[in-house]
């Protein structure tokens, strides 16, 4: 700037002061800075602090001045252009206090008084949100509190609930469902569809067991069910059956034993009744007296 300066002093010694801003304005400002002054003019108050928004409104709208430009806002319209671009928080406030702000003329007094209207209502703002952030925090305590209480009065929730409901206190897990290979592995070894065991000696309408687990799931396997059926058969006791026909044959019968006195001990003193074709008797002959 010094050079140019230097350079043109003749024509610049010529010029008002006026002009010679003017100059430094149309030489040095970037090309569209009147369109940037006048976005801050425009803009409105939003988030931003009363106070700071009000000096770069007044700010533009001056240089604005100095340069004859047309969307200038003369001091005796300011007053509104500025009320018609508040916040709505600041604008509520201003209506309430309307009367008494618009009896003020003097622009710089009545931005004061907005001044201390926008600190007024930022300090209640503030108050508001420190008593809701304490009315917060008090009320998770007595929330975490009552949970605290409710946990060491009541051991687990769904104990709880299973006890007043009649179902088993051990919560339900859910299990696949029976494949058909292994349905066929429980028919063919007397399982229960129900409790997936083995020589159960029922069946899942008689079943009162409850749900299996999952490890009981996994055994229902070939060799699992061998080892039940081995671990089943050496518990059950050997059985008989007993076979008697209509009637015997003569060749059949021992001569010696119908003439001697045992035979004729066990000969009933009326007629037996009628046996059937075949009659099936299971009984028991690891001890003397187990079966009746």
């Amino acid at each position: 700037m010094q050079s140019w300066i230097e350079s043109d002093s003749e024509h610049l010694i010529r010029l008002t002061f006026t002009e010679f801003i003017l100059e430094i304005k149309q030489k040095w400002l970037p090309t569209d800075w009147e369109d940037e002054l006048i976005q801050e003019l425009i803009a409105p108050q939003g988030d931003h602090k009363f106070y700071q928004w009000s000096v770069s409104v007044c700010k533009a709208n001056n240089e604005l001045e100095s340069t004859d430009s047309l969307q200038y806002i003369p001091h005796e319209c300011f007053h509104a252009h500025l009320i018609t671009h508040l916040n709505p928080a600041l604008y509520l406030a201003y209506h309430m206090s309307k009367k008494e702000l618009n009896a003020i003329e003097d622009i710089e007094v009545w931005i004061h008084h907005i001044i201390l209207l926008d600190l007024q209502l930022a300090t209640h703002q503030k108050q508001i949100s420190t008593s809701m952030a304490l009315a917060a925090k008090n009320a998770s305590e007595h929330s975490q509190l009552s949970n605290h209480n409710m946990s060491s009065n009541t051991p687990t929730t769904t104990q709880n609930i299973a006890s007043l409901s009649g179902a088993p206190s051990n919560p339900l897990v859910a299990i696949p469902k029976l494949t058909q290979v292994e349905k066929d592995l429980l028919d063919l070894h007397q399982g229960c569809y129900k409790c997936w065991t083995f020589y159960a000696s029922h069946f899942s309408c008689t079943c009162t067991a409850d749900h299996p687990s999952l490890e009981t799931c996994k055994k229902v396997t070939t060799a699992h069910a061998m080892k039940a059926k081995a671990t089943f058969e050496s518990k059950s006791a050997p059985v008989i059956t007993a076979i008697f026909g209509k009637g015997m044959d003569k060749d059949f019968i021992d001569k010696d034993f119908v003439n001697s006195d045992e035979f004729n001990k066990y000969i009933p003193s009326s007629p037996p009744p009628p046996l059937p074709e075949h009659l099936w008797w299971d009984c028991c002959i690891d001890a003397p007296f187990t079966c009746a």
